[in-house]
């Protein structure tokens, strides 16, 4: 069993909203969809994650586990690309400054090995 991230976002999502056409709404997909990917989910872990009520969804006990393990992996993935951005933004910086006013256009891929020398990979 592989949890997907579009899984822990949706599973996050519903459970802050606490109704899944709300959810559905917010992530800009069908609420059937929403729900079978829910339900899916759910039939992958082995365990239910939300109570359905005529109004809304609440979690469950292990909901309430797992939600926790998935807003962190989100914010987790958030950092991580946030990192990465930040690194690539610096590899082109140190790459212009390295380079000659004609070549100021230049990007990470195509710069000399000189000019990345203290950028990390």
């Amino acid at each position: 069993m592989a949890v997907k991230a579009a899984q822990l976002l949706y599973s996050v999502t519903v459970a802050r909203e606490g109704q899944i056409t709300r959810a559905a709404r917010k992530l800009n997909i069908a609420q059937p969809a929403l729900s079978q990917s829910i339900a899916n989910l759910e039939a992958d872990l082995g365990f239910e994650l939300l109570t359905r009520h005529p109004r809304g969804v609440t979690l469950t006990q292990s909901g309430e586990v797992f939600f926790e393990k998935a807003q962190a992996a989100l914010a987790a993935a958030a950092d991580a690309e946030d990192t990465a951005r930040s690194l690539a933004r610096r590899r082109r910086v140190n790459c212009r400054s390295a380079s000659s006013p004609a070549r100021r256009c230049c990007t990470a891929p195509t710069c000399s090995p000189s000019s990345r020398a203290g950028t990390p990979r």
